[in-house]
């Protein structure tokens, strides 16, 4: 994983964020920012949807679909709470504020 993200920072134009280290184990998420390129975006991404995946599949409850709007917390703190995947709620985020 080094070397892919040493490659995916290795053109930043700012010295202190080409220099950030992630060390083996850390969580990267606080370097992203609009700062990466699509590529170091998209990667961040699929490994956060990778690791919140796996859950079963069921009906919404509205107490579920309240704190999904509510947006007062992570997703990935929520995927946890409300045993269901990332990508999932983000989804339904977007279906029920399009309604």
């Amino acid at each position: 994983m080094h070397k892919l993200v040493d490659h995916l920072f290795s053109n930043r134009k700012s010295p202190n964020f080409a220099n950030t280290q992630i060390q083996q184990g850390a969580d990267p998420t606080p370097l992203m920012s609009s700062r990466l390129d699509p590529l170091a975006r998209n990667y961040y991404r699929r490994n956060n949807y990778r690791q919140t995946a796996g859950y079963p599949k069921r009906e919404w409850t509205t107490e579920e679909m309240n704190l999904i709007l509510v947006h007062s917390i992570p997703d990935r703190q929520l995927s946890a709470r409300l045993q269901r995947s990332v990508q999932s709620i983000q989804v339904m985020r977007c279906r029920l504020r399009s309604k």
